[in-house]
């Protein structure tokens, strides 16, 4: 049982579905969101929020934007006149803004936390 594993089985061959999958990058469009529940809606409430690897679809329909969560979740958002979020509980990691949206489909309140230089993605100027 000593050898049953060969020597280089940690280190895939270059170019097999494993080495790609091992080495894959995010998607230079893509930034790291938080997302909190305020109310309304169909989602479960946790009171924490829940960061994800996410993008903002560069074709706007009027004033919805999509932002895709993660891998499961699509946002349809229409971001507040006022998009800037007062101070929250439980707060965001340091250092991100926090913007305030309605998802069109359920209706929920949600806080979006960005990093400021992705704020223009939402439609919103930075300022």
């Amino acid at each position: 049982m000593v050898q049953s594993f060969r020597s280089n089985a940690w280190r895939p061959s270059p170019g097999s579905w494993l080495a790609n999958w091992l080495n894959a990058r995010p998607h230079p469009d893509s930034f790291v969101c938080g997302v909190l529940v305020r109310d309304g809606g169909r989602r479960r409430k946790t009171g924490r929020w829940q960061y994800r690897q996410s993008a903002v679809d560069p074709l706007r329909v009027g004033d919805v934007v999509t932002l895709s969560h993660g891998t499961k979740d699509r946002l349809r958002l229409r971001i507040d006149p006022d998009p800037f979020g007062a101070e929250t509980r439980p707060r965001p990691r340091p250092g991100l803004a926090v913007l305030v949206g309605t998802v069109i489909e359920s209706g929920e309140r949600v806080l979006i936390a960005v990093p400021p230089g992705e704020v223009a993605r939402f439609g919103i100027a930075d300022s």
